[in-house]
C-alpha cells in the first residue's frame, strides 16, 4: 500500500475509533456523573495530575525516537523496552513513597491511597510502549484502534459497575488501572514482538540524541496541560476543580484528541518524507483541513447547546460548567490546530518545541495565578488572554521551518470554520428563542445535534460548489487540492 493509502487508512481507523471512544466515554461519564460527586472527579483529576507527571520520566521520549528514526533494529526496541520496564517499577515505588507528600501539598489527605493505587499503571504501561511504537511505525492503526476501543469499553464497564456498587472515587481509579492493563496486553499481542535479553549502550545513546529534547518537551507539555488544574485545585479546592475538569474535557479534549490521533498517523508519515518539503507541506495542510473539519463543528456545537447539553447529560448540579464551556470554546479553536509540534518533530527539531513549551508554561503560570483571584471564570479568561503566546508563536516558527506561508494555512482551515460558524449561530438562535421540538430534553438535544449536522455539511457542500473543485466535492472538503507549489524544494538536515 502507498504512503497516501496507509495514511488514509490510518486516519479512517483512528477517526472511527475516536468517535466510538468519545461516545463510550460520554455515556460512561454521564452515568458516573449521576452516581458520583463533583468532588470525586476533582480527586481523580488531582491524582492523574501527579501520576501523569511521573509517567513522563519513564519513557523520556524514547517511543517517539523509535518512530522517528529512519533505520531501526531489534536492539533499539529491546533497549527501549528494558529502559521503560525498569523505569516503570522504579518510578512506581518512588511515587508510592511521595504520595503522602503530594497529598500534603494539595491539602487533601484522601489522595494518598488513591495515588498509591494509581502508581500501578506505571509498570503496566512501561511493558507496552515499545510495542506501541512499533505498531505506529508500521502504520497499522487498525490494530491500534481496536485495542484502544476495547480498553475504553472494558474500563468503562468496570467503572460503572463499581460506581453502582458504591465504590465512589475508587470506581474512577479502577477505570484507569483497567485501561492500562487492556491497552498494554493488546499492544503486546498485536505487535507480535518480544524483547531480547539484551541492552545496548550504543543504541540507547542513538535514541537519546532525539529523545532528550522530546522528553523535555513532554515534561513541559504536562505542565502546560495541568498548571491550571494545579492552581484551581490548590486554591479553589476539589469541587471547583471537578467543574473545571468537566468543562475542559468537554470543550478542549475533542480538539486535543482528534489532533492527537491524526498526528499519530502523520508523525511517522511526515518523518518518512522529511527531506521533501513540497510533499511535507501538502501533507501538513491536508492534516490541518482534516483536523478542523472534524473539531470545529464539535466546539461550536457545544458552545451553542451548552445549557441544554449540560443539564440534559449531566444534570442540574453541573450547571456551573455552562459559562466555562462558553469561554473555553475560544481556546478549543486554537487547540484544534495545534499540529505544529508534529511537523517540527518530523523535521527533527525537538529542541524548538521544547523551548516554545517553556515559554508557554511560564506565560500560563503567570496568567492563571492572576486569573484564579476571580475564581473559575477568571482562570478561563486568563487562558484566552495568554493564548496568542501559546498558539500563534509556535505556528509562525514551524511554518518558517517548512517554508509554509500563513495565508496557505488559513485557507486550509477557513471552510470548516465558516461552515461551523453558520451552524453554531443557527442552532444558538433556535435555542435562544426557546424553540422546542419535543417535550423530552433528550429528544430536543438530539434534534438540535441533527439540525446542526445537516447545516454544517450543507454549508460545506455549498462552499465546495462555489469553488468549482476539479477533483470533486469530497476531495475538496478533505483538502486534496491543498499544497504550497511556489516554494522551492529544500533539503532538511536533522539536528
Amino acid at each position: 500500500m502507498s504512503l497516501t493509502g496507509k495514511v488514509t487508512s490510518g486516519v479512517s481507523w483512528l477517526g472511527a475509533a475516536f468517535v466510538a471512544q468519545r461516545l463510550t466515554i460520554l455515556v460512561v461519564t454521564a452515568i458516573l456523573a449521576r452516581q458520583l460527586s463533583p468532588e470525586d472527579f476533582g480527586l481523580i483529576a488531582l491524582t492523574l495530575l501527579a501520576v501523569n507527571f511521573i509517567t513522563y520520566f519513564q519513557d523520556m521520549g524514547l517511543s517517539s525516537a523509535l518512530v522517528q528514526r529512519k533505520e531501526l533494529d531489534n536492539d533499539h526496541l529491546s533497549t527501549t523496552f528494558w529502559l521503560n520496564a525498569a523505569a516503570g517499577v522504579a518510578l512506581g515505588i518512588i511515587g508510592c513513597g511521595l504520595s503522602p507528600l503530594i497529598a500534603l501539598i494539595f491539602r487533601e489527605p484522601r489522595l494518598t491511597p488513591l495515588l498509591i493505587a494509581m502508581m500501578l499503571t506505571l509498570p503496566i504501561n512501561g511493558l507496552g510502549w515499545a510495542s506501541n511504537a512499533l505498531l505506529q511505525r508500521k502504520l497499522v492503526f487498525k490494530q491500534i484502534s481496536l485495542i484502544e476501543c476495547t480498553a475504553v469499553l472494558i474500563s468503562g464497564v468496570v467503572a460503572v459497575m463499581l460506581a453502582f456498587a458504591g465504590a465512589g472515587v475508587w470506581a474512577l481509579v479502577s477505570q484507569n488501572i483497567t485501561m492500562s492493563l487492556a491497552n498494554t496486553g493488546g499492544r503486546i499481542i498485536a505487535a507480535r514482538w518480544l524483547p531480547r535479553f539484551t541492552f545496548s549502550i550504543q543504541r540507547a545513546r542513538e535514541l537519546f540524541s532525539f529523545s532528550l529534547s522530546a522528553f523535555g518537551y513532554f515534561l513541559t507539555y504536562h505542565g502546560i496541560r495541568n498548571i491550571d488544574n494545579a492552581i484551581v485545585g490548590g486554591v479553589l479546592g476539589a469541587t471547583a476543580l471537578g467543574y473545571y475538569a468537566l468543562a475542559y474535557n468537554l470543550i478542549l479534549i475533542p480538539g486535543i484528541s482528534i489532533c492527537g490521533l491524526i498526528g499519530r498517523v502523520m508523525f511517522p508519515a511526515l518523518s518518512s518524507v522529511q527531506d521533501d518539503l513540497a510533499r511535507f507541506r501538502r501533507a501538513y495542510l491536508r492534516m490541518a483541513r482534516t483536523v478542523t473539519a472534524a473539531t470545529f463543528p464539535l466546539i461550536i456545537g457545544l458552545w451553542a447547546t451548552a445549557p441544554l447539553f449540560v443539564t440534559t447529560i449531566y444534570g442540574e448540579k453541573w450547571i456551573a460548567v455552562i459559562p466555562l464551556l462558553r469561554i473555553l470554546s475560544v481556546i478549543g479553536f486554537f487547540e484544534a490546530i495545534s499540529i505544529w509540534g508534529m511537523a517540527a518533530w518530523a523535521l527533527g527539531k525537538t529542541k524548538i518545541t521544547f523551548h516554545m513549551a517553556l515559554v508557554s508554561l511560564a506565560a500560563m503560570t503567570v496568567a492563571f495565578i492572576v486569573g484564579v483571584r476571580w475564581g473559575l471564570l477568571g482562570v478561563a479568561w486568563a487562558y484566552i488572554i495568554v493564548s496568542p503566546i501559546i498558539f500563534l508563536l509556535p505556528h509562525l516558527l514551524t511554518n518558517h521551518l517548512m517554508k509554509l506561508r500563513m495565508p496557505s494555512l488559513l485557507k486550509a482551515i477557513a471552510p470548516p470554520f465558516c461552515a461551523s460558524s453558520v451552524m453554531g449561530i443557527a442552532v444558538w438562535f433556535l435555542i435562544a428563542r426557546g424553540i422546542q421540538f419535543f417535550t423530552s430534553r433528550w429528544m430536543n438535544l438530539l434534534s438540535f445535534i441533527v439540525i446542526g449536522g445537516v447545516i454544517y455539511f450543507a454549508t460545506l457542500i455549498v462552499l465546495a460548489i462555489a469553488n468549482r473543485p476539479e477533483g470533486g466535492i469530497i476531495s475538496w472538503v478533505m483538502g486534496q487540492h491543498l499544497g504550497e507549489i511556489d516554494a522551492p524544494h529544500t533539503q532538511i538536515v536533522n539536528s
